[in-house]
């Protein structure tokens, strides 16, 4: 029973052990308080599925794949994407969706605002096929920015980003890792 948690998805564009966000991915997993919180995670793709799974299993997370976000930038993406909030509605509802997909699109952003989900993501730099016009639609429909490094907290700033909507929580080092 999980009514007297709160909700949490986290999104990721994969499940790959050897690819980046899975080290904050599995912290968070690892290290989220199961008294006040029922986290699961939602892989944008399904690569690294078999490796990933049964550890988020044995940490009691969920875990499912749905296009959370266009995977391109077709009108099929789109489409299928839309598509994709029904698949996560049908493992909700969630009241927090944090992103660490670290993209610039805003796609993810308004569909966890119209589905009345809090939305938070995590920033650690513009990509390189990201847009700042895009990451500051992106900010402006997010209720936090978590910036995991000072310099990140301060390109936030730059771009206009309201003070208190950025929540500094810089990336360690596991040293039992």
């Amino acid at each position: 029973m999980t009514s007297d948690r709160v909700r949490v998805l986290l999104t990721v564009p994969h499940l790959c052990r050897s690819a980046s966000p899975y080290r904050e991915m599995i912290a968070i997993a690892s290290h989220c308080s199961r008294a006040g919180f029922c986290l699961t995670v939602c892989g944008l793709r399904d690569a690294g599925w078999e490796e990933t799974k049964p550890l988020l299993d044995r940490l009691s997370v969920g875990c499912f794949v749905a296009p959370f976000r266009p995977r391109g930038h077709s009108f099929f993406d789109f489409v299928e994407s839309v598509a994709g909030q029904r698949i996560i509605a049908s493992h909700g509802p969630f009241e927090i969706q944090h992103s660490l997909d670290f993209t610039s699109s805003p796609f993810e952003a308004l569909m966890a605002r119209a589905a009345g989900r809090c939305f938070v993501f995590s920033q650690r730099n513009l990509n390189d096929q990201g847009h700042t016009a895009s990451l500051r639609l992106k900010i402006r429909l997010s209720h936090r920015v978590v910036a995991i490094a000072a310099h990140m907290a301060g390109f936030l700033r730059d771009l206009g980003t309201p003070p208190a909507k950025i929540v500094e929580i810089f990336n360690g080092i596991d040293l039992d890792d």
